[in-house]
């Protein structure tokens, strides 16, 4: 298969209710802010960040529990990851928001 197409994550959020992207396989790159048993938020680096107002700055990416997310993702680290990109709504989140499924073996950290 081809190499996945870089993308910032705004791109990846798109302005609409839906991402534009779902269904193909991306990379970004985002600073971690967050991490869950099932996952972690990584959010565009200010220098990087869009002037829009539609769209969004970060994202989460999913990465099931068992095992949960991989040691890179600590928060302030900035990581690369190479996903599929879904769409997900749980029952308190209004309008959906786009995700990421997560390839744990391509995930990686660089000190920023």
């Amino acid at each position: 298969p081809p190499p996945p197409v870089q993308k910032a994550i705004h791109e990846i959020q798109g302005a609409g209710t839906a991402s534009p992207l779902a269904g193909q396989t991306i990379a970004t790159i985002g600073v971690v802010t967050g991490v869950k048993y099932n996952g972690f938020f990584v959010q565009t680096p200010d220098s990087d960040a869009d002037a829009d107002p539609g769209t969004s700055q970060g994202i989460f990416v999913f990465t099931g529990s068992n095992p949960g997310p991989p040691a890179a993702a600590v928060v302030g680290n900035l990581v690369a990851v190479t996903a599929t990109v879904a769409e997900y709504k749980s029952a308190s989140s209004d309008p959906a928001h786009a995700w990421l499924r997560e390839h744990v073996r391509q995930l990686f950290a660089r000190r920023g």
